[in-house]
């Protein structure tokens, strides 16, 4: 019977942990199951945030260009119809030369014309009639000797440049 061992009095050895071991473990799961959480919600967020941001910067561009485009339709609107008045055409291309008082009733009538296209609209600043040579400019601005000289260097480009935009007035002119 010695060598007969029973079922009952093997131990089968297991090692123990010890308390300390538990706890570690105990502690650290639920941390580690928390630190998971934070990195999978960090990641979502900052794809929302972005995504957001993203949009965000699309309207506000979009909403730029819009305003953009209907001030330049308001300015463009204001030049054609200035471009067309006869009473401008003739005064910038040098028509009332010869005569005094009908040039300055055409100063006049275009200042008071700018004044109120200016006043109508937000989105501009100031009009500026700069005629051929011999003919004083308009304008709703005051401006300095410093400003004057600077258009009147500019005079030659922008008498070509009527020339293109007052085909019509310039060839009745000459």
């Amino acid at each position: 019977m010695s060598k007969k061992i029973k079922l009952h009095q093997i131990k089968i050895v297991v090692p123990h942990s010890s308390i300390r071991l538990q706890l570690i473990t105990g502690f650290l799961v639920p941390i580690i199951f928390i630190i998971i959480i934070g990195v999978v919600s960090y990641q979502k967020s900052y794809e929302g945030l972005t995504q957001n941001y993203e949009k965000s910067a699309l309207t506000a561009i979009d909403m730029t260009a819009n305003s953009l485009d209907a001030s330049m339709q308001t300015i463009s609107s204001v030049t054609l119809e200035l471009a067309q008045d006869k009473t401008v055409n003739v005064y910038a291309l040098g028509g009332y030369k010869s005569d005094v008082s009908k040039r300055k009733q055409a100063a006049t009538a275009i200042q008071n014309n700018m004044n109120v296209k200016e006043t109508s609209s937000k989105m501009i600043a100031g009009i500026h009639i700069i005629p051929v040579e011999g003919t004083n400019v308009i304008t709703t601005q005051r401006l300095g000797t410093s400003e004057m000289s600077s258009l009147e260097s500019m005079q030659t480009v922008i008498l070509c440049t009527a020339v293109r935009h007052f085909p019509v007035a310039a060839s009745k002119e000459s």
